[in-house]
């Protein structure tokens, strides 16, 4: 089977699903959540690299391109990486205008049995039966016809959803799935990829730093001395972090004085949270580390 490999700018990986919906309790009991109520919280951020774009170029090629620091990037994913990237490569979804072929979820009939029904008189009925098998099928309600059905693997319940159920104002269309052979992958932008899995922790794409949360913003006397250079953000958005990994920056730009396990001043509405292998990080650009704090008065406010 050949691989693909996109022209320009789009990384291809593989998901093993589009949303998180188990949880696996301390016997070994398997949970399924409910991801439409905040998808962002549940959607997959991490997939193993197909392959990587020929080139990075700005987009359109015009000055108003919505990534103009794209071709700066430094080019290290590699096929085979696992790499982590922003949620929106899954929540790129395609919006529906057609009220009356949207689902609203019913009460559980069961905790094996979902429904969903619209105001044309269709429903989608969703059955867990075991060992990872499900069967899924669409009703006319007014005739009492079973217009489709389907018994299968998760997979094949999401790929009957996605023919017929939006939801929520928005259609199960993901535009960054990308079929090719039977098989469907997801195109991450250059500019939304954010960190290579290793064995020892994480290396950084393009200018994201991974910082592990201290403190969000206070009112009061900020501690520490400030270094690198001016903060120049309102006071009341101050927030600190201890930097865990930062990549190389952008190219034309210069490389910060900071180094694993400093102490620094970021901004918090730049902040992307993210939940990573079951722990919480902070994700920012480069250019909104603001300063760190001394190592010497850090020490001092710990003791």
């Amino acid at each position: 089977m050949s691989t693909p490999v996109c022209l320009q700018n789009n990384i291809l990986v593989k998901l093993d699903k589009k949303f998180q919906d188990e949880i696996v309790s301390d016997g070994g009991i398997k949970f399924y959540k409910d991801t439409t109520f905040r998808p962002e919280w549940n959607s997959t951020i991490s997939g193993e690299v197909i392959s990587v774009p020929m080139k990075i170029t700005i987009g359109d090629g015009q000055i108003h391109s919505l990534d103009p620091d794209r071709v700066r990037i430094s080019q290290n994913v590699k096929p085979g990486d696992e790499i982590v990237f922003s949620y929106l490569v899954v929540m790129n979804r395609r919006m529906t205008d057609n009220a009356g072929e949207i689902f609203t979820r019913e009460q559980p009939l069961s905790p094996y049995v979902t429904v969903w029904t619209n105001p044309n008189g269709l429903q989608i009925v969703r059955e867990y039966l075991m060992n990872d098998k499900y069967q899924i099928a669409l009703i006319d309600t007014k005739s009492n016809i079973i217009v489709d059905v389907v018994k299968g693997s998760e997979k094949h319940v999401e790929d009957f959803m996605g023919r017929y159920m939006p939801t929520e104002n928005h259609g199960f269309n993901y535009s960054n799935i990308f079929p090719f052979e039977d098989k469907d992958y997801w195109t991450v932008d250059y500019s939304n990829a954010i960190a290579i899995k290793r064995k020892n922790g994480y290396e950084m794409i393009g200018d994201y730093v991974l910082l592990q949360p201290i403190r969000e913003p206070y009112r009061g006397t900020y501690e520490g001395v400030i270094e690198v250079h001016e903060i120049k953000q309102d006071t009341d958005f101050r927030a600190t972090a201890r930097l865990l990994s930062i990549g190389e920056p952008l190219k034309g730009d210069k490389r910060l004085n900071v180094k694993p396990d400093d102490i620094i001043v970021t901004d918090i509405r730049y902040v992307e949270k993210y939940e990573i292998d079951g722990k919480d990080y902070w994700v920012v650009r480069q250019k909104y580390i603001y300063g760190k704090q001394s190592v010497s008065n850090e020490h001092k406010r710990n003791t």
